[in-house]
């Protein structure tokens, strides 16, 4: 790793820090759908762990921690602790644990205290969008190890793939134009995938002027330049890597969530029908 990343990342390092609190919070938020129990923290953090004198607000929060507790250990968004005996009573009566009911996510409706799934449109979209996002995801990492850093020209928009020696146009993908053949001055006439206006532009890109010191200082300021490119291209890549692995995760979850209520929804049904047939006996 150069110096250029090692500064780079090594000045990143306090955000990435401060970020960590942001993601706890994130975290909690997700798993119970509220900030009470961060936010009730930093209260004991700044307040102290007093105790509270009246006997009913002492109640009324010790009931809210149980509920939120109970929210973010199984991610079922009960609205009061009368939802939540109720649910306990009816996930007894069905012989269903508690985490079971967690995993159908947003398709257990806790109010109704039953499973509503998604229609069919709604799901094979998300399918076909979880494969489409994966896909890139392999390709990545293999991205980031890349010496050659996607750059284009400015007087034509030409694309192309450009390390220390060598300059490749992409889209259409072409032929090399190498340091060695501008230095040599050789088959420059020849069709390497580059206009001549561009072959030109390369090639002081290359060696400067042409002269033992237009190349030494071409071969720094190109050295430089692609060092600073290669560093930004690698966090732009692993920034959307970042944003491809969470939009997958999320979708999965949804995915997987649908499967759960699916199922819960089977059983419930088996359940019923169980009933039914002993009621007839």
């Amino acid at each position: 790793m150069n110096s250029g990343s090692v500064s780079t990342f090594s000045s990143l390092a306090p955000l990435l820090i401060a970020l960590v609190p942001l993601v706890a919070f994130g975290l909690v938020w997700w798993r119970t759908g509220s900030l009470y129990l961060p936010l009730n923290r930093l209260w004991q953090l700044i307040y102290g762990g007093q105790d509270v004198q009246d006997s009913e607000i002492k109640a009324l929060i010790a009931q809210q921690n149980d509920r939120m507790r109970f929210r973010l250990a199984f991610r079922i968004p009960v609205a009061s602790m009368a939802q939540l005996r109720k649910l306990q009573a009816w996930a007894g009566a069905h012989r269903l644990e508690m985490h079971e009911i967690g995993e159908c996510g947003p398709f257990f409706l806790v109010g109704d205290l039953k499973v509503k799934l998604p229609s069919a449109w709604r799901v094979v979209p998300q399918v076909a969008l979880v494969l489409v996002l994966f896909l890139p995801l392999p390709i990545l990492p293999w991205l980031l190890v890349q010496d050659q850093v996607l750059v284009n020209l400015r007087e034509s928009g030409r694309s192309f793939l450009l390390d220390e020696s060598t300059a490749r146009p992409v889209f259409p993908l072409g032929p090399q134009l190498s340091k060695a053949a501008c230095a040599a001055r050789n088959g420059l006439q020849d069709d390497r995938g580059f206009s001549p206006v561009e072959r030109d532009i390369l090639c002081k890109v290359f060696i400067g002027d042409g002269t033992d010191d237009g190349r030494t200082k071409a071969a720094t300021e190109l050295t430089n330049f692609i060092q600073d490119a290669l560093t930004s291209q690698r966090w732009s890549l692993a920034a959307l890597g970042a944003i491809l692995a969470m939009s997958v995760t999320a979708i999965w979850l949804w995915l997987r969530a649908f499967s759960a209520a699916k199922d819960l929804q089977r059983r419930l049904r088996a359940f019923s029908n169980e009933r039914a047939e002993a009621g007839c006996r």
